[in-house]
């Protein structure tokens, strides 16, 4: 009988934290345990407030937004001195072909 009070005394169910189980005996997950009708409200909300996806043309004109964004940093760093390597060069030698790309798309 002695070794049945050792085997339920050191039995995992009794090291869960404080709310991990109900009052039915069922385990509750962490992220539910604390308010958990603010929980599920929360995860209800934030998946109602994903983004629709972005269209092709979208997707397009936000790359060409951050090329334009990275050619402005380019050319930053050249004129605080810094030697740029030749793709970067490249790039900022590109940027009139972009800005034109990207006014294209913004017109249709």
């Amino acid at each position: 009988m002695s070794q049945m009070k050792n085997v339920s005394s050191v039995h995992p169910i009794n090291n869960l934290p404080v709310g991990a189980v109900n009052k039915n005996g069922t385990y509750v997950p962490p992220h539910l345990r604390k308010g958990s009708a603010k929980n599920v409200l929360k995860m209800a909300t934030s998946a109602s407030s994903a983004k629709a996806p972005l269209s092709e043309k979208e997707k397009k004109i936000r790359t060409l937004q951050k090329k334009i964004d990275d050619i402005e940093k380019l050319k930053k760093r050249k004129e605080s001195g810094q030697v740029l390597e030749a793709n970067q060069i490249a790039k900022i030698d590109k940027e009139n072909e972009i800005i034109e790309e990207l006014e294209k798309l913004k017109v249709t």
